[in-house]
């Protein structure tokens, strides 16, 4: 028989530690061993219980789940799930900055009686949640990034775009890769990352105070400018669409969802593909499932380049292990290495023959 999934509820709700258990011991593959009702009595079980994965509420009293979260992801990384009602999209983005593998907002905030509504959510990231390379546990941490001088850029259409594809595991990964992009990037970015509604004007807010690039949440209708990364608001589609001019501008739609996903990473790095051509990067960092795949293979058949995270630097490797096992994949870098491959792809494009950019289709 094979062995259960172990898991520890951690919850100041008493009710809500029994809404929790019961939908996890639904699944016959998952055990929950123990529950905690403050941080630190999760803190203890923790580490006397060992579990494969916790599920984790932040409003507690005393050690709140962020609490818990720097102190587990320091002395015993742990994988971690966070279940709450936040009210704030920032704690949620702190939490996966501090090391959670995923979040989940509880459907009716801090006591929901309906938390039937999540459980196909909840089982599922419980399930993948053993599998994520817990980043602080095998890496020195990342020192502290200088604070970023933004230099004032006038906002001129940008003839080469980045598209960039994340989902688990992604707000830490963009943590590390957009910082790294130089203020005369030569290119615009265009992200899609897995994350509910709201959460992603936080997420590019968090962004933009750590880079020298602006970053912010798309919007519908604006043109694509260079030096500026732009983030797929949650619950939209995002694709580019050519003007009569040439210029690239944003276009959001709530069609339904690709996969189960909206935003989908395919659908704004297809778009990419067929305005950009061979001035078109795609990038695939860590996530479940296969998102981008397909977006990939549209860009490299277009002539531009592809990249993928390695394994060993992504939390999920399933998004990019699927780019690279279709073959569309032309190159596979570590996190920290990938800014400056983008970097030097553009250089090499913008420094190419002019035979070359004469025979590029989508000029």
């Amino acid at each position: 028989m094979p062995t259960r999934l172990r898991v520890l509820v951690v919850d100041d709700s008493r009710l809500m530690c029994k809404l929790i258990t019961n939908l996890l011991t639904n699944d016959p593959a998952i055990s929950v061993v123990g529950v905690a009702h403050d941080g630190e009595q999760a803190i203890r079980l923790i580490q006397e219980l060992h579990p494969d994965v916790v599920t984790l509420d932040i409003e507690m009293p005393g050690l709140n789940g962020l609490d818990v979260l720097r102190h587990v992801m320091r002395e015993f990384p742990t994988p971690i799930i966070v279940v709450s009602g936040l009210t704030a999209p920032e704690v949620a983005i702190q939490s996966l900055a501090l090391g959670a593998v995923d979040f989940i907002l509880k459907p009716s905030g801090h006591i929901s009686v309906d938390l039937f509504k999540i459980q196909d959510d909840l089982l599922s990231k419980v399930k993948i949640a053993p599998l994520a390379r817990l980043a602080q546990a095998v890496t020195p941490p990342r020192p502290a990034l200088p604070r970023p001088v933004k230099i004032a850029r006038p906002a001129l259409p940008s003839h080469f775009v980045v598209g960039v594809a994340a989902s688990t595991g992604g707000p830490q990964a963009l943590e590390q890769l957009l910082p790294r992009l130089p203020a005369d990037l030569p290119a615009a970015v265009i992200v899609v990352q897995h994350m509910p509604p709201g959460f992603t004007h936080s997420l590019a807010q968090r962004m933009d105070r750590h880079c020298v690039i602006t970053v912010k949440e798309a919007v519908h209708g604006e043109h694509v400018a260079v030096g500026r990364a732009y983030i797929a608001p949650g619950g939209y589609h995002l694709t580019v669409r050519a003007t009569a001019s040439g210029e690239g501008t944003i276009y959001l739609d709530q069609s339904p969802p690709i996969g189960g996903l909206r935003p989908s990473a395919n659908v704004m790095l297809r778009s990419v593909a067929k305005v950009y051509g061979s001035r078109a990067l795609g990038v695939v960092l860590t996530g479940m499932g296969t998102d981008g795949r397909e977006g990939l293979k549209l860009i490299k058949e277009q002539g531009g380049v592809t990249i993928a995270q390695d394994q060993a630097t992504s939390v999920i490797f399933g998004m990019p292990k699927a780019a690279i096992d279709s073959g569309f994949v032309d190159l596979v870098r570590p996190l920290d290495e990938i800014a400056g491959q983008i970097v030097a792809e553009l250089q090499a494009r913008i420094h190419r023959p002019a035979s070359a950019e004469a025979s590029d289709p989508a000029r």
